[in-house]
């Protein structure tokens, strides 16, 4: 699964799973995706391993109005 837009991963484990929904008491987990940002951001994260592997990501937020009640967030990742 690709995780370039995902801001955190919750566990919920045990018998407290089974509050959310009809599964087994093994566990639940829920991906956050990022949110858009009121403040410019960018972030630009180039990965390089071994056997020609070679990662780069983009993350961009921000306003998009003068009052940021328009906002945007872009990820990008190419591998």
């Amino acid at each position: 699964r690709e995780l370039s837009n995902i801001e955190r991963i919750d566990v919920v484990k045990g018998p407290a799973s089974t509050l959310y929904g009809r599964m087994e008491p093994g566990g639940l987990v829920n991906l956050v995706t990022k949110q858009p940002l009121a403040t410019p951001y960018a972030a630009i994260d180039q990965s390089v391993g071994a056997f020609n592997f070679e990662r780069t990501q983009i993350d961009l937020g921000g306003p998009l109005t003068r009052d940021a009640t328009v906002q945007y967030r872009l990820n990008a990742a190419h591998e």
